[in-house]
């Protein structure tokens, strides 16, 4: 990684200063009263005073920097394929349960991985990382229970998700410090077989499919918003280096 080697004096500021002298040099308190002070310190002091900041911030963004992007990469190598499952409901009451291990899904393995931006906050203990996840065209099954009054189906249905968009923003100083907003767009559920659970209509069959489209989609969404920052803070450990 390459790092500039200096910076302005100009990035430090002061409000007041006291300088003493000894012999009988009077203390100085009004900058402006001492021109070749004022040129020492804003010039001299202050440009060796950034100068060495930015050079012991150098090795702790490297760190950082590693480690932010590491979790993403690992995660496109180890994600599991096994979506949470769900609960859900139609307006006529049928109940729709889909187990933990009953939902697969494919294409995992084709997220597409992006360090936006990184962002660097001294003063506030900050370093965020701006990191985009986006998996396209992911399809599977999972298998589901039905249940229309005291009678039970069970079955299963395909799903397709045209997009999984996850963006965390994390602060490397603070495992606690992130957001990871997750957009889900178009996910579609067909039933392999309608009349394995008594759909006999074609406005069951759509209430059943609209109920299983939306819970997938809000469980997924939960999932992703809440696994990505579980994930990021489990990497911020003893190994990652005391930021």
């Amino acid at each position: 990684m390459r790092y500039p080697s200096s910076v302005p004096s100009s990035s430090i500021s002061y409000t007041s200063v006291k300088a003493s002298f000894s012999g009988k040099i009077p203390t100085v308190t009004n900058i402006d009263d001492s021109h070749n002070l004022k040129y020492f310190l804003e010039k001299v002091v202050f440009q060796h005073v950034a100068d060495d900041i930015v050079k012991s911030m150098q090795p702790n963004i490297s760190i950082a920097v590693r480690e932010a992007v590491k979790p993403y990469i690992i995660f496109k190598n180890v994600s599991n394929p096994h979506f949470k499952g769900f609960t859900a409901s139609t307006p006529s009451n049928l109940q729709i349960v889909v187990g933990d291990p009953d939902v697969f899904a494919n294409g995992l393995n084709q997220t597409l991985l992006r360090v936006r931006n990184m962002t660097v906050d001294m003063a506030k203990k900050k370093l965020l990382s701006s990191t985009e996840l986006a998996m396209h065209n992911l399809s599977g099954t999972f298998r589901l229970k039905l249940t229309n009054g005291t009678k039970e189906y069970t079955g299963y249905a395909d799903f397709e998700i045209e997009n999984i968009n996850v963006a965390p923003v994390s602060n490397m100083f603070d495992r606690n410090d992130c957001t990871s907003p997750t957009i889900i767009k178009n996910t579609k559920v067909t039933i392999d077989d309608p009349a394995s659970f008594n759909l006999n209509t074609k406005e069951d069959e759509l209430e059943v499919i609209k109920a299983l489209e939306d819970g997938f989609s809000d469980t997924t969404k939960k999932k992703f918003e809440k696994a990505i920052c579980n994930y990021l803070a489990n990497m911020l450990n003893s190994k990652a280096g005391d930021f």
